[in-house]
């Protein structure tokens, strides 16, 4: 048997191992929790299913392939001109499946505090103002992500802004929901053009790695959202593409945009994908270099970092438990991660590969196979790697998000990778290369016509639901829609409100208010209660009431809603 199709059989083993495997940490050792168990055992492992039945059928079909026939397939030349052309189809189809699949629809709060943010940004505003008679009940009807300043009223967003700033700059014209369509769009070329100054003189390097990225399903996924992952993945690859150009310019250019991409969402992001980068500077030893992305590193993160100051002012008051500091999370890096922490970020990484392209895979152990690793190829791995290691500690699971989204950034390095592992292939024998480049190639091609359909059915049948319920929430006729959350699944994310409290209703959360705060909501509002029987019927999973954590005080508050002192 001929090593084509010995590593074919090792990709068909491996990827057994990766639907086995998550099956056994989520049923057995409990990985993940929340939502994103949810998401797992509704989403993730059926569609393993299908992946691994997709991925044996084309290795079956590869295997048996003639090699003359193989080697025609493989002999197929992809034209070095049709990368921004597959950027534009993959801008098309994310902006379709934006407003189609996702339904315009932000199904986390972590998608939420985008638009909330990037509302108060097109009022002209940093922070909104809670309404003088609402006040009493600010933690009700912001969610923990929304960072409060109870003393003054105000509010915004706990996440960094940038993602916030390119929603308002695409609202301008009315289209917030199809700006991570457009980071999407960004991220395919901006990967081929980092192809393309890796490997000048191959002109498929930067075709592979557009392909790679466009059929990537999670990348494809998160381009229906307003989370900041498609812009994260979109600012590293002009990251890369402007430090690989090696200019001082160009380098001047990539620290600022290394200080623009610390801004989108979580600060950390950005250093930890950077910094196997920055040890090419030693070897040769660039001391200009690494005082220019010093300087500016560090003047820039620490005016990211003070975004909570800016914003609301000393005295904020967040809803999220308040571990803001820098001190108060390495300490947290001190405490070894827990069995449970471990299983997780195992089903997680799993997660990172089966909502890639199915082509990534095969293309990655033809790398290791040949341990063909220039060191930029090492940088390339080690900004992979080097990303993993927080999240065990810090954040072992993500809540809402398709795939891994906390490593989303990293698609294009894994891309870079991939095509690092079809050069490999390009250099090796026909015998060897035939069958198994046929392979990879029916991978694409089945990633594009089976995965990505799939994801987005399924993607819509757990987004749709709950679009609709917002939808039902926000147009009810009354001063406060009250939301009960011991019965709804995640009711939270019903908690969608009008940052700048134009129009009712005001949308509150039963769990953070009290039998006296009813009463007053009742005697001075016209309130709705929105329980487990008005949201079943639309498909929102719920949870039942009577359960071991819900207070006894809420079944009163529940009928003081329902009661007739309570104006409806």
């Amino acid at each position: 048997m001929s090593s084509g199709r010995g590593l074919i059989l090792i990709t068909l083993i491996c990827a057994t191992a990766m639907v086995a495997s998550a099956r056994f940490l989520v049923h057995q050792e409990g990985a993940t929790t929340g939502m994103s168990r949810y998401v797992y055992l509704v989403v993730d492992l059926p569609a393993n299913t299908i992946l691994l039945a997709l991925t044996g059928t084309v290795a079956f079909f590869s295997l048996l392939m003639p090699t003359r026939f193989a080697l025609r397939l493989s002999a197929l030349s992809l034209p070095g001109s049709s990368a921004p052309l597959i950027a534009i189809f993959t801008l098309a189809l994310a902006a379709v499946g934006a407003s189609e699949v996702y339904q315009g629809h932000a199904f986390s709060m972590d998608e939420w505090m985008t638009r909330l943010q990037g509302s108060l940004f097109l009022n002209g505003q940093i922070a909104g103002e809670i309404p003088w008679d609402m006040r009493p009940y600010a933690r009700a009807i912001f969610h923990p992500f929304t960072a409060l300043n109870e003393s003054a009223g105000t509010f915004a967003s706990d996440y960094r802004p940038g993602m916030s700033a390119i929603y308002a700059l695409f609202e301008v014209a009315g289209i917030g929901i199809y700006s991570s369509a457009a980071m999407m769009a960004g991220s395919v070329w901006m990967t081929a053009l980092v192809a393309r100054r890796i490997w000048p003189d191959i002109g498929e390097a930067p075709v592979i790695a557009a392909l790679l990225v466009a059929t990537s399903q999670q990348a494809l996924a998160a381009s229906l959202t307003t989370y900041a992952m498609s812009a994260h993945l979109c600012f590293n690859m002009l990251w890369l593409w402007l430090f690989l150009g090696n200019r001082w310019y160009l380098h001047l250019l990539a620290a600022l945009v290394g200080v623009a991409t610390a801004s989108l969402h979580q600060i950390h992001v950005h250093a930890f994908f950077a910094a196997p980068f920055f040890l090419l500077l030693l070897r040769p030893l660039r001391l200009d270099l690494i005082a220019l992305y010093g300087g500016i590193y560090l003047v820039g993160h620490f005016a990211v970092y003070s975004w909570d100051q800016i914003s609301l002012g000393s005295t904020a008051q967040t809803l999220a438990g308040g571990e803001r500091s820098l001190l108060q999370r390495f300490l947290r890096l001190l405490d070894l991660p827990d069995r449970d922490a471990l299983a997780t970020s195992a089903a997680n990484l799993i997660r990172l590969f089966t909502w890639q392209s199915l082509a990534i895979p095969p293309l990655l152990l033809m790398l290791f196979w040949r341990r063909s690793w220039a060191p930029l190829m090492a940088a390339m791995a080690g900004s992979i790697l080097f990303s993993l290691l927080p999240y065990p500690f810090l954040m072992a699971d993500q809540g809402h998000g398709w795939g891994y989204r906390y490593m989303h950034g990293l698609i294009g390095p894994l891309a870079i990778l991939a095509v690092s592992g079809w050069i490999t292939l390009r250099d090796e024998g026909h015998a060897i290369r035939a069958n198994f480049q046929a392979f990879v190639m029916a991978s694409l091609v089945a990633s594009a016509l089976i995965m990505i359909p799939l994801r987005a059915y399924q993607i819509n049948g757990l987004v749709g639901p709950y679009a609709k319920g917002t939808t039902m929430v926000q147009s009810i006729d009354a001063d406060v829609v009250i939301i009960d959350s011991y019965e709804i699944y995640y009711g939270w994310d019903f908690g969608q409100n009008d940052p700048l409290f134009a129009e009712p209703p005001i949308i509150m959360q039963l769990d953070d208010l009290d039998l006296e705060k009813i009463r007053q909501i009742c005697a001075a509002h016209r309130t709705v209660l929105i329980g487990a029987d008005d949201v079943e019927p639309l498909g929102v999973p719920v949870i039942g009431s009577g359960l071991a954590n819900e207070p006894y005080a809420t079944a009163q508050m529940r009928e003081a809603i329902n009661g007739p002192d309570c104006r409806r």
